[in-house]
């Protein structure tokens, strides 16, 4: 008797097989958009979850290009154990040597179990405001 009736929800099952772990690595996103003013000294970042769902401690170790061949971006930790369950990462855009305009860049995090895992970064170097 309720006015808000029926609820829909949907759910998304990773199902291992009996008596064995999944090798697959999870990573929440596949691609990321930092935006701030161009010339800005104050980083730019989000936090990107890695998933281990095996027993093992896995090794992990990021590698990152931009298009523009410029050093703004990076992440932290860079490399790592991803232990039995979830962890975070960092990915930093450095505005402060950018140019107006948008930069793309790649985050790739190979893991010892054979998984490679892209992250596509995109930052938005906006006009600096002026002050009146």
């Amino acid at each position: 008797n309720s006015f808000n009736n029926p609820h829909n929800v949907v759910v998304l099952l990773n199902v291992s097989p009996a008596g064995g772990a999944t090798t697959s690595v999870g990573v929440s996103t596949g691609g990321v958009i930092l935006s701030g003013p161009a010339g800005s000294t104050t980083p730019r970042q989000q936090q990107i979850s890695l998933f281990n769902p095996s027993n093992n401690t896995i090794n992990y170790s990021a590698t990152i290009s931009t298009a523009n061949g410029v050093g703004w971006l990076s992440i932290s930790p860079a490399s790592g154990q991803l232990l039995p369950g979830s962890a975070s990462i960092s990915i930093m855009a450095n505005l402060s040597v950018l140019p107006t305009g948008v930069q793309t860049g790649t985050v790739s995090i190979a893991f010892d179990n054979g998984t490679v895992s892209f992250i596509q970064v995109a930052v938005i170097a906006t006009s600096p405001t002026s002050r009146q």
